[in-house]
């Protein structure tokens, strides 16, 4: 089953925006801003949450997952700030 957790977040990607631009580790970053998703495979942030970041797309969107709530999804890389 974790095997195929990779894959699923790069078809994710790949389905919205394109080829994914894959880092080795997740990287944690913080909202600077609520963002509330326009479509299924977007991910909802209040400010102050904290989210791990799998991958920055090329177009800006990045690929995480909110701590707080626990969902995985994309978002905008401009509305998050490195930890």
């Amino acid at each position: 089953v974790s095997a195929s957790a990779p894959d699923a977040r790069a078809s994710l990607v790949r389905s919205k925006i394109g080829v994914p631009i894959a880092q080795a580790e997740p990287v944690q970053y913080q909202a600077l801003y609520p963002y509330h998703p326009v479509n299924d495979d977007e991910l909802e942030l209040r400010e102050g949450d904290l989210v791990e970041v799998f991958e920055k797309c090329d177009d800006g969107w990045y690929v995480g997952t909110s701590l707080r709530t626990g969902l995985f999804g994309t978002f905008p890389g401009n509305y998050v700030h490195i930890v």
